[in-house]
This record gives structure tokens, sequence and C-alpha cells, in this order.
């Protein structure tokens, strides 16, 4: 049985926590609150979090600085009114920097390690990733995505089922959902899973039946063998294609074989075939694919090539998908 989504603690719940460690005449980093949260890769989003501070006097978010000491942003009066308030509590502001910024700099918190959470669970998830060949050739694709409001204010997911014989789109759904945790690198399962599954689940049983689902995240070419695809197709038993524009990791080979109109290369990962990457003339766009669960990685390349006309960003599915969450997003302004 596929372990199902838990609601995450808000990662901003656990942002402010870890501010309010930091006593008047310290300051400390986003990395190290990102670091606290498990993973050094979400300081962007911390720093995101704080440009939306609610309540600047209660969570001092004017102690939060870069890593080498230099102010950074700040929403409420930008960099000179984060050094007065910095230097009213006793911290040498000089020249934009806090110096020296080792005297003063808190680096450890008592706070949830989300992100290591987060990972921990993609690495149990990928013990139950199957690679075999596809059974029988799918009838449906369904593309999925989503779309957000600028500060996460609200998010809306689209599922499009797509005939494969036909290439036409014949079921649509739209969902809104409240975003677990802004975009981090290797993360946006989580970011997006709550959305794109509900989306997926309220299409009609014809659209499910002998379905791949597709969606714009990685499947197993994925630090831990887990994306965003590999975990909806878990969540909702079916077959799934991972299709993204960048690569997060793995060295893309040299030879290239034909898939329809695209070359093919293999991309590796410590000696592990695990995708491909595929281009078109005038191969301005690459197209990053590989097996979410429930099909082989050559059937993840052939079939993601089927689905993409060259040029285009995203297989259909997920074109469409994209365009009708956008319109969803616009009409809900």
């Amino acid at each position: 049985m596929v372990e199902a989504p838990a609601a995450p603690a808000p990662m901003r719940a656990l942002v402010e926590r870890a501010l309010l460690q930091v006593p008047e005449g310290r300051v400390t980093t986003y990395g190290d609150i990102a670091r606290a949260l498990g993973d050094i890769r979400a300081a962007r989003a911390v720093g995101e979090i704080l440009s939306t501070n609610a309540m600047p006097e209660a969570v001092p978010c004017h102690r939060v600085v870069m890593a080498d000491g230099s102010l950074g942003g700040y929403a409420f009066g930008g960099q000179e009114a984060k050094a007065r308030r910095l230097a009213g509590e006793g911290v040498l502001v000089h020249e934009g920097r806090v110096e020296p910024l080792e005297a003063v700099a808190v680096h450890d918190f008592d706070v949830r390690p989300l992100f290591g959470a987060f990972a921990a669970r993609q690495e149990r998830l990928a013990s139950q990733v199957t690679t075999d060949a596809l059974d029988r050739p799918p009838k449906v694709a369904v593309g999925l995505d989503a779309a957000y409001e600028k500060g996460d204010a609200r998010a809306f997911a689209a599922a499009v089922a797509v005939d494969l014989t036909t290439m036409e789109e014949f079921a649509t759904a739209v969902v809104e959902f409240a975003p677990p945790v802004p975009y981090v690198p290797g993360y946006l399962a989580f970011r997006e899973l709550p959305g794109i599954v509900a989306a997926a689940r309220k299409l009609p049983a014809d659209a499910r039946r002998r379905a791949v689902i597709v969606t714009d995240g990685q499947g197993i070419l994925h630090p831990r063998r887990c994306g965003l695809a590999s975990m909806a197709g878990l969540e909702l038993q079916l077959p799934a294609l991972g299709t993204a524009k960048g690569k997060l990791l793995g060295k893309v080979g040299v030879r290239a074989r034909r898939f329809g109109a695209f070359d093919a290369r293999r991309i590796r990962v410590d000696g592990e075939w695990r995708g491909f990457e595929l281009t078109a003339p005038p191969k301005k766009n690459a197209l990053y694919v590989s097996p979410g669960t429930g099909m082989s990685v050559d059937d993840a390349g052939r079939l993601a090539a089927r689905l993409t006309e060259p040029g285009a960003p995203s297989p259909l599915p997920v074109v469409l998908a994209d365009a009708l969450v956008r319109r969803a997003r616009a009409e809900a302004a």
C-alpha cells in the first residue's frame, strides 16, 4: 500500500519558530534556517516566506542576513531600514554587512527538519517504484499541472485526459488547493502532489482506465530516484511518465537514438540508465524524460516522443493541462 500524503507542518510556521530563537543583538542566515529545515536548497524559499512576513515586529525578519554577512532584502524599508534596526540592537553593520558575522551568528535551531523528513519519505517510496516494461499499451494519457498565485495565496491544479488514438482531449478537471511548501529543487512533489492528485481523481472513470499519467516534473531522474511523477503514479496506482525542462542530475550520453522526430540520448546516474534527453531541430528545447513508475526507461522515452510536438515545451497532455490551469487561475483573480 502506498504511503498516503502527509499534511506537513506549514513551512512558514517552522521558519518563524526558528527566527524567534534569534535574540536581540544576534543574527542568522537564510542558509542556516534552511539547514535546520533539512536542506540548504530551501534558503531561497526561506527568503520568500520572510518577504511576506505579516508581523515584522513580532517575527524579527530583519535578523536574517546573507551567508557572507551582507544584509540581503528587507520588505519593510529596504537595506537602510534593516541596517538601522540591527544597529539599534547592537549589531555592527559596516558598508552593508554585519561584521564580524561569526561573533553574532546563530547557527542552530530547535525546529523540525521538514525537508529531511520529505527526503526520507522519497527514499522509502523509491523502493516501490517499478521500471518493468508496460504490460500493454495505454489508451489514455492524463496530463497534470499546477499554477500558483503570487505568494502562494492560492493554487490550482488541472488534469486533462487525451485519447491516445485520436490525440484529442475528452475529459478535464480543475481543483483549488493550498500548496504546503514553496518550490525547493528536488521537492516539487511536496508542493504539487495534493493538487494534481485531487484533480486526477476528479476525472471520470473512463479517463483513468488504461491510463498513463504525464507530469511536468521528474520521475526516477531525481536525486532520490523518486520525483513528482513517481510519487503521483504510486499514489494514483497508475503508470507515470516524468518530463521536465531541466535536469537535476546525471550525465547525458553522446550517441543518440531516434524516437520519431527526436534524438534521444541516454542519461546515466552512477552508471544506471535512468532517462533520456530528447531534442529535435532546431534543438532550442530539451526535454528530460524518465519513468515515474510502472514503465521502463525505453517506454518513457518513446511515449514522451510520441506525445510531444518538436519545439513544444512539454508533451501535449501537459501543455493542455498547463493552459487549462492558467485559465482557471486568471478566472479566479
